[in-house]
């Protein structure tokens, strides 16, 4: 283990620390202790093993055996918190504590990343989300090369999960040759094109009606597109690498 790297957060210390393999390590006091989760040991209980650590510091008593929680792990404890600090929490540790010690080349959540929560992930449970998070941290670790995003990752499994086995099922396939027809005769390749993904669905909107076909929700719609084509977020979302047909070149 690394030297502890003190960050600070609402005039709360939060202590943090570098394993050999260069991963951040959040003391589970200073973490609870923002969060106003009163319970170190109930709040840890339920985080998977590889989540869960120990450092041994030097305090004013003595050498003491502390513990540790993963960046998998505060994620967890994030989405078990009500307190309204925590969304906030959240973004400084993903926008400033992170970047601030991270390795290059290194999985790093980014800061653009910390967006807020759609209405209809608030409806899955706190306990579910935090589970769902540790799978998109896992995700996001084995299939982007250790560079993911996270919070992509997360979402994505969110839709499936509020969307359920049924609706998954049926309504995907049956609307994936609508949206492969529409992007075929609709979208060009241009590598130094954007375009917006609201100009993107009111042109699939009205591809759709002009084929007497019912479009889907733009959440179904945005779905489909993370899976096929790059994205940008900022306060308005952006699609890379395309444009409209009937657009100029940008």
């Amino acid at each position: 283990m690394n030297a502890v790297q003190p960050f600070y957060f609402d005039g709360h210390e939060v202590r943090t620390i570098q394993d050999e393999q260069g991963e951040p390590w959040f003391l589970v006091k200073d973490v609870c202790a923002v969060l106003e989760l009163g319970n170190v040991t109930e709040a840890t209980r339920r985080l998977d093993e590889d989540e869960r650590g120990s450092v041994v510091l030097n305090t004013l008593g003595g050498p003491q055996s502390m513990a540790t929680v993963s960046e998998s792990g505060l994620y967890s404890l994030i989405f078990t918190s009500r307190k309204p600090e925590a969304r906030a929490f959240r973004k400084w540790v993903t926008g400033t504590v992170l970047p601030a010690i991270r390795k290059t080349g290194r999985f790093e959540a980014r800061p653009e990343a910390a967006r807020e929560i759609p209405p209809h992930v608030r409806t899955i449970p706190p306990s579910l989300r935090a589970q769902i998070m540790h799978s998109a941290t896992q995700a996001a670790r084995m299939f982007s090369g250790g560079s993911g995003d996270v919070y992509e990752h997360f979402h994505r499994l969110c839709d499936l999960i509020c969307a359920g086995p049924a609706q998954f099922n049926s309504t995907t396939a049956s609307y994936e040759g609508v949206f492969n027809e529409w992007a075929d005769r609709s979208l060009v390749r241009d590598q130094f094109a954007r375009v917006q993904c609201k100009d993107l669905y009111a042109s699939f909107v009205e591809w759709c009606e002009s084929q007497g076909h019912i479009a889907p929700s733009l959440r179904r719609f945005g779905a489909w597109m993370r899976d096929n084509y790059a994205r940008y977020d900022s306060r308005v979302i952006y699609y890379c690498g395309i444009r409209l047909a009937s657009s100029l070149p940008q």
